[in-house]
């Protein structure tokens, strides 16, 4: 009987490779989109589209759905490829568990990994080494946390995702002067506990990714940021796993018994070899299509391991192979160019430069493979309409809707915004504008 897997996610990055590195293992794949525009659905591993309700009002329309999903399907696993479907999965393991194995962290490991203060308090259990910080409390003052972690510092939420706001990311964010901390603390020093302050550590990010099997590495694979903005990067190279900091994730992993997918980040400062742990993902990551490329088949392994119980090995990988998500590393290149001069003509010749890797066969592509070319001609089309409607606009204005296009005049449209920001009012005046027939819009 072949096995059946549901994937629940959209991104053309460790949702994608995910879909990809389960479909070549001839395994029947399922997913669950939120975006059912992404590019990623169009890739021919996939069996099945589902639409599932968005996770709202405690969620019980969600629960309804996904146990007559489970329950019609009979999956053999269940892969979230990001916390806005892991979290309602583990809220309701108890009920979802006995109808498709669940591959999310325990409660143990869920909490050490999902929550930076005690991702911290762990590495620190295990002699891993971090960046100064503490936790920010309401008695948490500007001059104090100037003189304990200077300036610039980089402040983030505990947690990247949190209830009720599943759909909003919360995100770092570095202050350079003591007004901007200043200011940062009048806004969030009422909400204690939530937040971290943390000294800036200069270096370059680099990832290790783990496949654990009862707190035992089974699978290990390091990459390094090539071009990095923002604190991310779409194009990354892999190297030979650091020992040191395979003893470092081995021990926290061992701390907890941990089964399932890991991805460590850390920054190594290379002027002088010195490192930190930033952060843990306990899911597929976004730079997931560079192992799978390389024959570090993470997704299927981990597939194999919790299915079959089959322990994967080791057989390692070909260093100095790069990979890239071409348009969003094009992003990155542009906000560079953004600051002119020569220093931008530099940043673009390198750029350039670098897709020699792809005419030596040492370079990789998110979405262009082989075997499934479809997801990467549907990127394409989307970008370059994308930029031909926004070029229409900017010669011609907006378009005028068409007669058939008309609304009924004794129609009603009814506007619904989600989040914390309420832009229905807006929508229902630009409307409006561009129908010019405001009279027939309640």
């Amino acid at each position: 009987m072949k096995y059946k897997a549901l994937v629940i996610g959209d991104d053309t990055r460790s949702f994608l490779a995910t879909v990809r590195s389960l479909g070549r293992g001839d395994i029947e794949v399922h997913v669950a989109p939120y975006n059912f525009a992404s590019p990623a659905l169009a890739s021919g591993y996939i069996a099945k589209v589902h639409r599932l309700p968005y996770y709202l009002d405690g969620g019980a329309e969600w629960l309804e759905a996904m146990v007559r999903l489970l329950t019609a399907e009979k999956f053999d696993l269940i892969i979230p490829c990001e916390e806005r479907s892991l979290l309602p999965l583990h809220l309701h393991r108890d009920r979802l568990a006995p109808l498709a194995r669940l591959a999310i962290p325990d409660q143990r490991s869920l909490d050490a990994f999902f929550d930076k203060s005690q991702t911290r308090a762990l590495a620190a259990q295990c002699g891993v080494p971090v960046a100064a910080g503490e936790e920010i409390t309401a008695q948490t003052t500007t001059d104090a946390l100037i003189e304990k972690l200077g300036l610039p510092l980089i402040v983030k939420p505990r947690h990247s995702y949190e209830w009720p706001e599943l759909y909003v990311r919360t995100s770092a964010q570095r202050l350079d002067t003591r007004e901007a901390l200043g200011h940062w603390l009048e806004r969030h020093g009422a909400e204690p506990g939530r937040h971290l302050a943390e000294a800036v550590f200069p270096g370059v990010g680099l990832g290790l990714s783990v496949l654990c099997s009862a707190g035992r590495v089974m699978l290990a694979f390091e990459h390094r940021r090539v071009h990095e903005e923002f604190g991310s990067s779409f194009y990354r190279k892999s190297v030979a796993v650091d020992p040191a900091r395979l003893r470092a994730v081995q021990a926290m992993v061992a701390a907890l018994g941990y089964t399932g997918l890991a991805m460590f980040e850390f920054r190594e400062n290379p002027a002088d070899g010195e490192w930190i742990l930033l952060e843990v993902n306990a899911r597929p990551w976004g730079s997931l299509p560079l192992p799978v490329a390389l024959g570090v088949d993470f997704p299927l392994a981990l597939f194999r391991l919790m299915v079959e119980g089959t322990e994967p090995q080791d057989r390692g990988y070909l260093p100095e192979r790069y990979c890239r998500n071409f348009f969003s590393d094009l992003w990155q290149i542009r906000k560079k160019l953004a600051d002119g001069g020569l220093s931008s003509l530099a940043a673009l010749g390198t750029w350039l430069w670098s897709f020699r890797r792809v005419l030596l066969g040492r370079e990789y592509s998110d979405l262009r493979v082989a075997d499934d070319t479809a997801p990467a001609r549907q990127e394409c089309r989307a970008f370059f309409a994308e930029r031909l409607e926004g070029l229409r606009f900017r010669l011609f204005g907006p378009a005028r809707p068409s007669p058939r296009k008309t609304l009924d005049p004794h129609g009603t449209v009814l506007f619904i915004c989600q989040g914390n920001i309420c832009r229905s009012p807006y929508a229902e005046h630009k409307l409006r504008a561009l129908l010019g027939a405001a009279s027939a819009i309640k």
